[in-house]
């Protein structure tokens, strides 16, 4: 007994320190966020790195994609480097579309692209390690839900901050969401939205006309840029949403409200003390990653 009873204090106390750790709360952001982990997965599943080809039989390369993000995707995938002189057929690049939409189950399904068939013709010297590459480019985006906060008081609004409710993953994170309130007048207020975001996956931002482009290198002229809307906003007063170039892997994208009015047509306020309805902010891009799968024929 005197034993059980020092393990019943120890155990009562890692429970509490599991509980205040639960409890803490980070800047920006609610302790209650629902997350998705990831983007578009793309990786050769014929041949494996490292596996052996026979070349009695034909050969079709294949790459699983799929969404490990919350988000629906579509795109190409295109794959190079093999030598048509030993894979006959093989025109020197060849490009599958592919689609990732979520099932009557709410999951994404992993879709398998592939190429070919390939007839091998190998002489002794051919019996070596090759090389075939992939390129993916894809349409991805986050969908961002804040409350945001309007409050009545045009000038004492200091405890009027936006919180991030939910949010889906990508190859941008979505790290925060500030608000600033600008006074237009005694009754009308601008409100802007900044959205910061920092790129997590490997991989690079696209300019869209390159997505299609097959085994092109991208236009080195035209930056990425991300777009962004807003939905759910609380009266008809339009938030836009600037287009942000992409350089380097910070990117702040701004919402504007504009010439919001506080006041109703009988004089009354809109809005209450700190009102905090809910927004949709919702992200796009396009983006690029790259696979190579090393294999020998025998």
């Amino acid at each position: 007994m005197k034993l059980i009873i020092p393990a019943l204090i120890i155990i009562a106390i890692l429970l509490a320190g599991c509980q205040e750790l639960k409890n803490i709360k980070l800047p920006g952001i609610d302790n209650e966020v629902e997350t998705s982990s990831g983007s578009i997965t793309a990786y050769f599943v014929n041949p494996k790195t490292g596996g052996n080809v026979l070349s009695e039989y034909p050969f079709s390369p294949a790459i699983r994609v799929k969404s490990l993000g919350g988000y629906e995707s579509e795109g190409q995938t295109c794959i190079s480097g093999l030598d048509s002189n030993i894979f006959s057929g093989f025109s020197g690049c060849e490009c599958t579309t592919f689609q990732q939409v979520k099932d009557d189950s709410g999951i994404f399904q992993p879709e398998d692209l592939t190429f070919g068939p390939y007839t091998i013709h190998i002489t002794k010297d051919d019996r070596k390690e090759h090389i075939v590459s992939a390129v993916t480019r894809y349409l991805y985006g986050n969908e961002v839900k804040a409350n945001i906060c309007i409050s009545k008081d045009i000038y004492e609004n200091t405890g009027c901050s936006p919180s991030i409710t939910s949010s889906t993953s990508g190859p941008l994170d979505i790290t925060s969401i500030e608000q600033e309130t600008i006074p237009i007048s005694e009754d009308v207020v601008t409100l802007i939205f900044r959205i910061k975001a920092t790129q997590e996956e490997n991989g690079r931002f696209i300019p869209e006309e390159d997505m299609n482009g097959q085994c092109t290198p991208v236009n080195l002229e035209e930056l990425p840029k991300v777009e962004a809307r807003v939905k759910g906003f609380p009266t008809r007063t339009p938030v836009v949403c600037k287009d942000v170039e992409i350089e380097g892997k910070e990117v702040i994208i701004v919402c504007e409200a504009k010439d919001l009015n506080l006041i109703g047509p009988g004089g009354t306020s809109i809005f209450g003390d700190n009102y905090n309805p809910e927004l949709t902010f919702e992200i796009r891009y396009f983006f690029e990653t790259t696979s190579s799968s090393r294999f020998t024929v025998q």
